[in-house]
């Protein structure tokens, strides 16, 4: 059974505590001394802080070190989290609700730090200059966590997220960063990271419906398409092809489509994906895969 929900819960469930930090050092400090045995206390910790970041008055640079620094405690408490609601009978109940939910409200509130470097981006804040397709690829990585806690708990994302994650990467294209080599470390299993490849992770990830997946095959499917997202990339022009394509549009509040042709009237924020290098990968694959 699938359930919707908003990509964040509303600012005033959760109280805002005092910073237990004021720059990005002290908050590398700080991030070292989370007791990780106990998953709720850590839990409480960072959500906290993350809400009391989004209220305090950093410059977007310290913003993005803080959520770069705060990212893999996320990570972390992403996976403690999961095990407490990922492939559980559904509708969930009690622990498993509540892990879920805490585990949607903590990639959003992430999300908020590197959502509030959009403007100072846009407006050319010198300091982010170096950064710009770091932070957008960041912001895209955690688009892309939040399909995967959707999918593991069986909830189809909001519109607000896809007009989230479409606004990313139209962002990208404006500051002509897609295609810029990014590294990180937190995905060992990629390959030629960037915001297009991430942009395009998240979508066929979405796309191949992991709302229906066995958790195995939801990291299966995250898994590979760290390596083959690169091999599809978003077409603002139509181009040739005998197959299918594609489509998804940056002014929607919906995900990707998989169609037989192109629309015959297209509007300006269509992207052309096309899937033919994909999928001669995948033919590749199982074909040595057959062999042994």
């Amino acid at each position: 059974m699938e359930t919707s929900v908003a990509h964040a819960p509303p600012a005033a469930a959760r109280p805002v505590p005092a910073l237990a930090f004021s720059d990005p050092e002290s908050a590398l400090r700080w991030a070292k001394t989370l007791p990780f045995l106990n998953v709720a206390q850590v839990f409480e910790q960072v959500i906290g802080q993350l809400n009391a970041v989004s209220a305090a008055d950093f410059s977007p640079r310290e913003r993005a070190t803080i959520a770069e620094l705060m990212r893999e405690q996320v990570m972390h408490l992403h996976t403690e989290l999961a095990r407490r609601y990922a492939g559980k009978p559904q509708p969930a109940v009690d622990r498993e609700l509540e892990a879920a939910e805490e585990a949607v409200a903590m990639w959003s509130a992430l999300w908020e730090q590197y959502s509030a470097c959009l403007k100072p981006l846009l407006e050319g804040d010198p300091e982010l200059a170096g950064v710009k397709a770091k932070i957008l690829q960041r912001g895209l990585h955690v688009g892309k966590q939040l399909v995967v806690v959707h999918g593991l708990s069986r909830r189809i994302p909001t519109a607000s997220f896809w007009q989230e994650l479409h606004a990313y990467y139209r962002l990208a294209e404006m500051l002509d960063c897609t295609v810029t080599a990014v590294s990180d470390d937190l995905n060992p299993h990629a390959i030629g990271t960037s915001c297009y490849s991430m942009y395009m992770h998240a979508l066929l990830l979405a796309l191949a419906d992991p709302f229906s997946m066995s958790v195995r095959q939801i990291e299966l499917a995250d898994r590979w398409l760290g390596q083959w997202a690169r091999k599809v990339f978003p077409y603002d022009q139509e181009r040739e092809t005998e197959g299918p394509v594609v489509v998804v549009d940056l002014d929607s509040a919906t995900g990707a489509s998989l169609l037989a042709g192109v629309p015959s009237h297209p509007a300006p924020s269509l992207r052309y994906c096309y899937p033919g290098k994909l999928a001669m990968s995948v033919r590749g694959r199982l074909k040595r895969l057959s062999t042994g």
